[in-house]
């Protein structure tokens, strides 16, 4: 299910078009520049342009109920990828990810950081550090017309309506050559997961 919404999603992208975001609760924002220094992000090399995005979304469960399925750095199977290699130990900061975007792009992610303080809070950082292996940046995605010298994401979830449901933050910035695609790529990235967390946890409405 968050696989096949996820390849969608992909499709979306490929044809290099900025794409809205699905109904509620998805939201999509997008801030440029801030973002990049907040989360220890640097100024974008020469031909490089800084952006960011925003997905929130929230869901009519508990904290502990969701918890299972996002949690992992290493088993990102709702995400959409099977993690190719790993090294370190899962939720540690140093730990590092390797995986192929829509199986096409290979990219190589680092935890910078990760919080557990539910059910108030789950706080989780990472940064790219490369594609096929660590090491090999800017990534050259050539086959969306843009490449990358750096992006760093930050993951949250915290409780609302007394812990009987849960809001969901993830941002990207990013350092690209072209930050309309850029911004679309992180954005798909975001809601096609995002959505199918929608399918299996439902829409939240309000506080009953």
């Amino acid at each position: 299910m968050l696989s096949s919404l996820f390849l969608t999603s992909l499709l979306a992208l490929s044809s290099i078009s900025v794409s809205a975001a699905p109904s509620s609760p998805v939201e999509v924002v997008q801030e440029r520049g801030l973002l990049t220094t907040l989360l220890g992000g640097s100024t974008c090399p020469k031909g490089y342009t800084s952006g960011s995005v925003t997905n929130k979304a929230a869901f009519p469960v508990s904290m502990s109920k969701i918890k299972p399925t996002v949690d992992s750095f290493f088993d990102a199977a709702w995400e959409g990828f099977t993690t190719a290699s790993t090294t370190g130990k899962d939720n540690v900061p140093g730990a590092v990810r390797s995986f192929s975007f829509g199986g096409i792009l290979p990219l190589t992610e680092q935890l910078t950081s990760y919080v557990d303080a539910s059910p108030v809070l789950i706080d989780r950082v990472w940064k790219g550090v490369g594609g096929e292996k660590a090491g090999t940046l800017p990534v050259v995605a050539s086959m969306f017309q843009a490449n990358l010298s750096s992006w760093t994401e930050h993951f949250t979830i915290t409780p609302s309506c007394f812990g009987k449901a849960i809001t969901l933050t993830w941002t990207a910035t990013y350092c690209s050559t072209n930050d309309p695609v850029a911004e679309s790529l992180f954005g798909q990235a975001h809601t096609g997961p995002i959505a199918g967390l929608e399918q299996v946890f439902g829409t939240f409405t309000k506080c009953t």
